[in-house]
């Protein structure tokens, strides 16, 4: 099952010459479903949800996921839930699944990693 993760920062994160920690976190639940769950590595492909419309369209069309994975934001008034449906279910068809927030996973929230954990379990391989 090919899927697409995203959140917004990552567009920022990606231009850092030392990875940040939520990057760091994001990473590590990639191996760990990789590990765990026996993804498949090919199967998990990322791209920045903070550019244009356009833009990320352009990524869903090329990796083709079936589903996009999106980090719940810090920022109040951010819904990426709604912009996702908006972008990727009307023009794409894929599943959106919503996941805690990275930096708080970070900063070592033990229950937002555990409920991450949770909804991954839940998806097909």
């Amino acid at each position: 099952m090919r899927t697409l993760w995203t959140y917004v920062g990552l567009k920022e994160d990606l231009e850092q010459h030392t990875m940040p920690e939520r990057m760091v976190v994001f990473r590590k639940i990639q191996e760990s479903v990789c590990l765990h769950l026996k993804w498949k590595e090919n199967d998990i492909c990322s791209w920045p949800l903070d550019v244009e419309r356009q833009l990320f369209c352009k990524g869903v069309e090329h990796f083709k996921p079936q589903i996009i994975i999106i980090f719940e934001p810090c920022e109040e008034g951010v819904r990426p839930k709604e912009e996702a449906d908006e972008i990727t279910i009307r023009q794409t068809g894929c599943a959106v699944h919503i996941l805690p927030n990275l930096d708080e996973m970070a900063t070592g929230n033990k229950s937002l990693k555990n409920e991450a954990w949770k909804i991954l379990q839940t998806l097909p391989k």
